[in-house]
């Protein structure tokens, strides 16, 4: 016999109000990263980051795995913004916008800033500051009556259970520092090979931090303990894998050098020449 499944909200329509806060937000953010990441390709006059934004969007049709792993449910009715839709969900044409802002330009803007000097400071930095813009606009998407993450959950803050946000921040990390080493690596047409970067992103640092919290959650009526540790757990792996990609920055600007620490393999030359009298 097959364990019971969390059911979703069919029977809520969606606000139209808070509809059109999250479709015109999201839109104004589009507009505003198209204009500055076209503008960064034209002024170097390489393609890389428009590649990176097709990516991002090509992205967004995995958006109903993740709901169904995630147990995410947009609310439809009369006024629904009809994207798409995949395995039973129905998303919004808003969503695939988001994809292209949060993701791909956030992507192009952190690579350019590996390659233009950032140190792993730096990107640690940046990646606390992309979880709280990931958890600021997931609860305002939850608190306005779009969408929401249904069943068991834990960690919820205002409703949204904010364990999910530091798969979401892997997802620029890891795309971003990828980019820093394969681009240079693709000359030419070639370039358009990263076209499977975003999807490839967002597989490794969605699904591999947090299959076991999935597989918990999966459940009607989860373990409470068990639900609370694999959520941890998944937050530790993910944060392990910003991590890792931030072992391919570097740990100091270009042309600082390393305070050095003067330990006995500086003082032992120095105790020779001293007594031969170099």
């Amino acid at each position: 016999m097959l364990a019971a499944i969390p059911y979703p909200p069919t029977e809520k329509t969606v606000d139209t109000t808070g509809q059109w806060v999250m479709a015109l937000g999201t839109s104004a953010a589009l507009a505003v990263a198209l204009v500055l990441t076209i503008s960064f390709a034209v002024r170097r006059r390489e393609a890389w980051p428009i590649v990176i934004l097709i990516s991002a969007a090509f992205c967004s049709l995995m958006e109903a795995i993740y709901d169904n792993s995630f147990n995410l449910w947009f609310y439809t009715g009369p006024d629904f913004f009809t994207g798409y839709s995949g395995m039973g969900i129905h998303v919004p044409w808003w969503v695939p916008v988001t994809y292209v802002w949060v993701y791909g330009a956030q992507a192009v803007w952190l690579a350019h800033r590996i390659e233009s000097g950032a140190t792993r400071r730096d990107v640690s930095l940046y990646s606390v500051a992309l979880w709280v813009v990931f958890t600021g606009f997931e609860m305002v998407g939850t608190n306005v009556g779009t969408y929401d993450y249904f069943g068991e959950h834990p960690y919820r803050v205002a409703g949204f259970p904010i364990w999910v946000s530091v798969a979401n921040t892997g997802i620029v990390v890891v795309a971003a520092v990828a980019v820093t080493k394969l681009r240079h690596l693709l000359p030419g047409f070639r370039i358009w090979a990263l076209l499977v970067l975003m999807p490839g992103a967002f597989g490794l640092a969605t699904f591999a931090p947090s299959f076991m919290t999935i597989e918990v959650i999966s459940h009607e009526n989860p373990n409470t303990a068990l639900m609370w540790i694999s959520a941890t757990g998944s937050m530790v792996l993910g944060a392990t894998l910003c991590y890792l990609a931030c072992l391919f920055v570097p740990q100091e600007r270009p042309g600082v050098q390393p305070a050095r620490s003067e330990g006995i393999e500086e003082l032992v030359p120095d105790a020779l020449a001293l007594r031969t009298g170099g």
